[in-house]
């Protein structure tokens, strides 16, 4: 089956339709006038054949033989018609040779060797005049009776007023053609708001709308049941997810137990490289843990969001992460704007993601690394660093979920959830989260709220 080319054949279903009407139309345009002005020919060429059939049948019942020829007796009101030939209608009378025997006025103009002369009647055309030849046998002789009309005479008028009618009807056909597009484009507009408003609802799905579904109200039938079963994989999907988040919550809630009771334990151990060892394995099952416990925390997002001072979120952020960061031999700084900056959103989230830049520098720097903090007059923060810094190739691998600058998941190594983290986070507030290189030679992390 052949295909149009994407280029020609428009994506949009309403414009295929119009198209479609359109080629219908222009089509029906081209084709009826011609086929109907050449249907009308033939049903009045067919017409016309049967009355000079008619005609002719009734001369040759009338035929008298005349010495040498024959003379055609007419009853009125025919003896007047062909007399006068008035309206283009004439007879003559032909024997084999093409001999006239009988004619009437009007039939000067036609050839006889144009006559056809055959043992059945014929219907035939020359120049003007359009005929019936029919046989007929008058004392023994073979005779044809010819029977005329003169298309161009001012009393054979039928063509030009079929003709001019079937115009004048092809004209309004056309006419209520260009309505069908107009009625098309009334149901497709009304049809096609039924799938727009369809297409914005399942738009509109995902973890900050849960419940919302496809409204199957006015749509065709056969949109509607693709609206049914995308409502279908829709809960099935959070169900499936609602399960997910309640077992990450419920595997990190029933490790912080035993990390504790590992850590009071830790105490009673005499050997210090050993003591350092596990205190080493037992922070990194707890940064794990975290992540796992942030992210479940994270897929549970609020519908309603508050306004708040990200200043005053900032700095309290800070504060609760200085013990762990002065505890690395890390140093941290803040640069506040002057006024709050108010924004609209989800507190918690935003100190998550504050919290996770910032544990993410401590992290995976060394030592006496500087952290900078700064909050955006505009409604964001940047957290630079003045570590090693990463390479341009991996700031957009680092944001994908389950993806770490430590494959070996050595020392300090994690479930490389925590960009991911924050990369959802500004999806929920409909902002910005990018990942470059710091003035200092480190790394740059910038958050923007919309």
């Amino acid at each position: 089956m052949r295909r149009w080319p994407r280029k020609i054949w428009p994506r949009s279903l309403a414009w295929r339709i119009y198209l479609s009407e359109a080629a219908a139309i222009a089509a029906a345009v081209l084709v009826l006038p011609l086929a109907t002005v050449n249907l009308l020919d033939q049903t009045i060429d067919k017409q016309q054949q049967a009355l000079l059939a008619e005609q002719a049948n009734r001369i040759a019942g009338q035929l008298a033989p005349n010495g040498q020829g024959v003379r055609v007796i007419l009853a009125q009101p025919w003896r007047t018609v062909y007399a006068s030939a008035f309206d283009g209608r004439a007879y003559l009378v032909v024997d084999g040779h093409g001999n006239v025997l009988a004619r009437s006025p009007g039939s000067a103009g036609i050839s006889t060797a144009a006559i056809p002369r055959s043992r059945a009647p014929e219907p035939f055309k020359d120049r003007r005049f359009i005929g019936w030849s029919r046989p007929v046998l008058a004392g023994g002789t073979a005779l044809w009776v010819v029977v005329l009309q003169n298309e161009e005479t001012s009393g054979a008028i039928i063509d030009d007023i079929a003709r001019n009618f079937v115009w004048r009807d092809v004209a309004l056909l056309i006419a209520l053609l260009l309505l069908i597009p107009v009625a098309g484009a009334i149901f497709i507009s009304r049809l096609s708001h039924g799938v727009r408003r369809a297409a914005d609802q399942a738009a509109a799905m995902g973890p900050d709308a849960p419940g919302l579904r496809i409204d199957r109200t006015g749509l065709p039938e056969e949109v509607a049941q693709m609206a049914s079963v995308t409502n279908d994989l829709v809960d099935r999907l959070e169900k499936s997810l609602s399960e997910h988040r309640a077992f990450i919550a419920n595997v990190a809630h029933e490790l912080l137990t035993p990390l504790a009771t590992f850590r009071l334990r830790l105490d009673a151990l005499d050997s210090a490289s050993s003591k350092a060892q596990l205190e080493q394995s037992i922070t990194r099952i707890s940064h794990v843990v975290a992540q796992l416990r942030d992210l479940a925390e994270l897929e549970l997002v609020l519908e309603t969001s508050e306004r708040f001072d990200l200043n005053e979120v900032t700095i309290a952020t800070i504060e609760a992460c200085a013990p762990a960061i002065y505890d690395a031999d890390h140093t941290v700084e803040l640069h506040a704007a002057g006024p709050p900056v108010w924004v609209s959103g989800r507190r918690v989230l935003i100190e998550l993601a504050i919290r996770n830049l910032i544990e993410n520098a401590v992290r995976h720097t060394p030592a006496a690394t500087h952290i900078r903090v700064e909050v955006l007059p505009e409604g964001g923060f940047v957290v630079d660093d003045n570590g090693p810094g990463l390479e341009p190739e991996i700031y957009e691998k680092i944001r994908k979920r389950f993806w770490s600058t430590d494959q070996s998941r050595g020392k300090g190594g994690g479930l490389g959830l925590g960009l991911s983290i924050i990369d959802r986070i500004c999806q929920v507030h409909g902002g910005l989260f990018s990942i470059g290189s710091s003035p200092d030679g480190g790394t740059r992390c910038r958050v923007q709220i919309s």
